[in-house]
């Protein structure tokens, strides 16, 4: 998923985000193989990372949902970042939320 700001048209070039994303999805394709699961990578922009995640999960008929937790998150009010929260809620299928020890993440907005 790459957050796109209203600053930008949806279509916009975000190389950073861009290969984060590339870099990411790959990392996750290793971890599935590893363990044989299937994974299919895929990147979708949006201005909500939680609607986004929601919504291509319904359009694929996923299965399943995996998502970090930084530790951040389990230090402050909610245990969840809003993100999860609301994946968490919306979600069509299975969730699976993976709280990752701090300093195992890097911990970005």
């Amino acid at each position: 998923m790459i957050k796109v700001g209203l600053e930008h048209g949806l279509d916009a070039e975000l190389t950073s985000q861009e290969q984060l994303a590339v870099d990411s999805l790959a990392e996750a394709q290793l971890l599935g193989e590893e363990n044989g699961i299937q994974v299919s990578p895929s990147t979708v922009r949006g201005r909500s990372i939680g609607q986004a995640i929601v919504t291509e999960a319904a359009r694929r008929g996923s299965d399943l949902i995996v998502m970090g937790s930084a530790a951040r998150w389990r230090r402050q009010s909610g245990f969840f970042s809003p993100t999860v929260e609301y994946v968490l809620r919306h979600a069509p299928c299975e969730v699976l939320v993976v709280a990752f020890p701090q300093g195992t993440l890097e911990e970005t907005g």
